[in-house]
This record gives C-alpha cells, sequence and structure tokens, in this order.
C-alpha cells in the first residue's frame, strides 16, 4: 500500500508540472496493482488483523486513502482523448479540451473507467464488512437471519398436508412446495457463495486481470510515436526495470524458507491427528463401524421414514429406494435440518459447478464487450446501458438469467434426487445441465454476434423455466390421472 500511495501521490505532485495523460494512465494501472495485492491481504489477514486491532485500522486507514487517490485519478481515465496532452486538462470539465464527439456513456474508455471503479469499490467494501465485525454481525442478525427464519416457517406451513387425497396431496408437493422450496435453495446457495472465501479469491483475480489488460492496452498504445522510437524507448531494459525484478529474488527465497522448513520438520512420535474408532462408545460396546445417514435435504423435508444407514465400510453407501408415492405424501415430518445442511444433497456439486461457469460467463462477457467495442468501429461501440441493463449487461445475466436457471436446475435436482444415488445417473444429472447451460449461454451469446432475438432475448430464461415447470406439470397430472384411474380399474 506504501508503494501504491507513492506512485500517486508522486502522480498528483507531478500534474501541474505537465505529465501526460499517457503517464498518467500507467501510474494509475500500476497503484492498481498495489491495490489488489493490499486487498488480497486483507482477505488472508483477515484473522490476525481482528487480533491486532490497531494494525487493522492502519492497514484500513492506509488502504481507504489509497482507494480515494486511485477513484479521483480513475475518473479523468475516460475522457481522455489525446494520450500526449497534459493529464491536468482533463480534470476540469469547463476546458476546450474536453469537446467529445460522441457521448461519454458510448465511449468505451469512458465504460472502461466506469467498470474499474465498479470492481474496486465493489471488492473493497466487502472486505470491510468482513474486516469489522459489526458489519458482518448485523448483516447476519438484521437480515439474513430473520429472512431465514421467516422462510423457513413459511416452508414449514406450505409443507403440512392440505388434502386427505393422496394423488392431490402429491399434486401440490410437485407443483407447489418444491418450486418454492427451489427458490429458498436458490437464494442460500447464492448467499453462500458470493460470501465466501473462494469468491473473494475470483474477484481479486479479476481485478488483477483487468488491469493488467488495460495496462497492457496503454503500454502498446503511445502518443505521436510514428516512427516508433518512444515505444522501443518504453521497452529498454534499464535501471529501474531490472532491479526491481531482482528485489523479487527476496520475497521467493523467503517462501522457500518456509515450504523448507514445514517439509523437513519432522513431527513427533502419535503427535498427528488420529481416529479412535470407537470413541463415541460410551459403554465400550461399540463396533469399529460408523454409521452415517445417506437421506438428502429435500427427503428429509418430506418424508416420515426414518434415514436409511449403511455401515460405513470404506466404499460409497447404497441407498434403496423407497416408494416414489409414499416418499413424496409423507411430508408430515418437516424440520429445519435439510434447510441448514443442505450440502448433502447430491444435485449441490453439478449446481454449484454450474452457478460458478454462470459468474465466469458473465465477466467474459463483460470483458469482451469493453475491449471489442474500444477495438471496433464508432458506430459498433457498446454503451453503458448495453454493458448494465440490456438483456446480456450484468443486470439481466445477475438478476433474471442466472436464478431462472439455477431455481430450474436445483428443482431439476429435488425430483432427481432419489434416482440420482447412482453414480453413472450423476453423470446424466450433468449432461442435463450442460445442455440447459449451454442453450442459456447462447441465448445470451447470439446478440452479440448480431442476430436479433427481439422479446426472446429479454424473456429467454423465463421462458425456459416456466416451460420447464408447465412441461412437469403435465407429467405430474398425467401421474396423478394414471394412478386415479388407470391403476385401480387394472386392479379390478
Amino acid at each position: 500500500v506504501i508503494t501504491g500511495l507513492g506512485i500517486l501521490i508522486t502522480g498528483y505532485i507531478l500534474l501541474p508540472c505537465g505529465i501526460d495523460a499517457y503517464h498518467w494512465q500507467l501510474a494509475v494501472y500500476l497503484a492498481w496493482f498495489s491495490a489488489v495485492t493490499h486487498l488480497s491481504g486483507l482477505t488472508v489477514l483477515r484473522t490476525h488483523l481482528n487480533k491486532y486491532i490497531w494494525a487493522k485500522y492502519v492497514r484500513y486507514g492506509l488502504m481507504l486513502s489509497l482507494l480515494v487517490l486511485l477513484v479521483v485519478g480513475m475518473v479523468p481515465t475516460g475522457l481522455f482523448s489525446d494520450l500526449s496532452k497534459p493529464a491536468l486538462c482533463y480534470f476540469y470539465q469547463s476546458g476546450n479540451t474536453l469537446q467529445r464527439e460522441t457521448r461519454k456513456e458510448d465511449d468505451p474508455d469512458w465504460q472502461a473507467m466506469v467498470l474499474s471503479v465498479f470492481l474496486l469499490i465493489f471488492g473493497f467494501v466487502t472486505r470491510s464488512i468482513k474486516l469489522f465485525r459489526p458489519f458482518s454481525a448485523t448483516l447476519r442478525t438484521r437480515l439474513r437471519q430473520p429472512i431465514g427464519d421467516w422462510s423457513k416457517k413459511r416452508l414449514k406451513s406450505l409443507a403440512r398436508p392440505r388434502s386427505s387425497h393422496a394423488q392431490l396431496e402429491l399434486l401440490r408437493i410437485n407443483l407447489v412446495f418444491k418450486p418454492v422450496l427451489s427458490v429458498f435453495f436458490m437464494l442460500r446457495l447464492s448467499f453462500d457463495l458470493y460470501s465466501s472465501t473462494m469468491f473473494e479469491v475470483y474477484w481479486l483475480l479479476v481485478i488483477l486481470l483487468w488491469g493488467n489488460a488495460k495496462l497492457l492496452d496503454v503500454r502498446n498504445s503511445p502518443p505521436d510515436d510514428k516512427d516508433g522510437s518512444l515505444k522501443l524507448e518504453e521497452n529498454r531494459w534499464t535501471f529501474g526495470q531490472i532491479l526491481p525484478v531482482i528485489l523479487l529474488i527476496g520475497p521467493a527465497f523467503t517462501i522457500l524458507g518456509i515450504f523448507a522448513f514445514h517439509l523437513t520438520k519432522r513431527e513427533a512420535p502419535n503427535s498427528g491427528p488420529h481416529i479412535e474408532l470407537n470413541a463415541f462408545d460410551e459403554v465400550g460396546q461399540g463396533t469399529a463401524s460408523e454409521t452415517i445417514p445417506t437421506q438428502s435435504p429435500s427427503q428429509d423435508l418430506e418424508s416420515n421414514e426414518s434415514p436409511i444407514v449403511i455401515e460405513q465400510v470404506g466404499r460409497r453407501p447404497i441407498e434403496a429406494e423407497p416408494d416414489d408415492l409414499a416418499t413424496d405424501i409423507d411430508s408430515r415430518k418437516f424440520d429445519s435440518h435439510g434447510l441448514e445442511n443442505y450440502g448433502d444433497a447430491l444435485w449441490l456439486p453439478t449446481c454449484v459447478g454450474f452457478l460458478f461457469f454462470n459468474v465466469l460467463a458473465a465477466t467474459l462477457i463483460a470483458f469482451s464487450m469493453v475491449f471489442f467495442s474500444s477495438a471496433g468501429p464508432e458506430e459498433g461501440r457498446t454503451s453503458l446501458y448495453e454493458l448494465w441493463i440490456s438483456e446480456f449487461g450484468f443486470i439481466y445475466l445477475l438478476f433474471i438469467s442466472y436464478p431462472c436457471a439455477c431455481t430450474t436446475l436445483i428443482r431439476l435436482g429435488l425430483g432427481m434426487e432419489r434416482w440420482l444415488i447412482h453414480a453413472r445417473r450423476q453423470y446424466l444429472f450433468l449432461r442435463i445441465c450442460f445442455v440447459f447451460y449451454t442453450l442459456d449461454f447462447f441465448m445470451v451469446v447470439l446478440p452479440l454476434s448480431g442476430l436479433e432475438l427481439g422479446w426472446l432475448s429479454y424473456f429467454g430464461g423465463l421462458i425456459r423455466m416456466f416451460s420447464m415447470y408447465f412441461l412437469h406439470a403435465l407429467f405430474s397430472f398425467g401421474k396423478a390421472l394414471f394412478y386415479t384411474w388407470m391403476v385401480p380399474n387394472v386392479a379390478r
């Protein structure tokens, strides 16, 4: 953080001296890497900083100062039209040098600046909430916990039987209870994913790649360099380039020393962790095997049957498949175990994997829109509206496309969870999810290629979700009619 502050303070001091826009942009994106490094430090050192309060406030104060200087220095970069002009000219809106031929929101430089500021501020705010325990505790006790408790009460109420007729109760569970349960799991899964350390690391990687791409873009386009002499001079290795690379040897030796210490350290006998097979046998009559429940969350929510337990003997347990009709109808035993511990569901790894790839696809689409727009002709440039609000913008992907796709797959997993016990069937579920997300991705990518889909682009996610719902409703009605009319007649 000291390096970033030094770069920016030096740049601000040189503004009245006539530093040009080209070198100002280089200074800003070099300080960007210092900010990213410190954000990663806030993630890794969170426990240490909560132990040493003074160090936490010092680091946070320095990071806040760096963030303010960096955001203020980034805003003029969205107005740069001539990199050879003094950067100070772009800090004043009334100068003649700021006369633009196009609107700022249609300018790729402006929207790249907006995206850069958004990435930086969002990363800083999320780490601030997690760094200060009162903020995270308030978010948990005032927002997540009340909403979660209210949702669980509504789900418990919805799970109570409403009819004594078996087929009507089965239809209500399949067409009302399970869709609502899938929405609950989608919201819970999203919150758990976005608040996880994995997503923090992913966001830091996105910020790092974005800053690296912007820095290379500036370095490869020096101003007024028709003969290439300036570019040759910029790429020449001198004292200022060789010394920092050599200084990297110091941290490298420190890392290697830590690894060597842990690899060569000998552990004392019986000092490592060990397993007591009969640790829970208080009367001395236990067995060496351990019994584990293999029932998935929504089965626990809607089944009266006791979980089937299999002795763990070193291989994957096999669970007998209960009767489909009896299991779906017996929803009287409804507790919060499945709502709290949905991580045992067989469909969860597939849904989480495709959820991550969906977020990755949205990030790649946003990056491609910015870079391809800046490289293309002026009439083909992408506006901020298209970047954020259109049918392939951030708002659409995060609040319409992703929830619809995730809810549909969770609903599919809830309907197939007893069927997914066998490994081969899980691969089939993986293929189904792959096909579904591929269609969802192409519905977003096709407008980017110039194919106009009209209103289908905006409502494609909702149409796919409700189409799956109506197909399942028709199947459920057909199944109910079969059990109500055909089976009794055949029995007679």
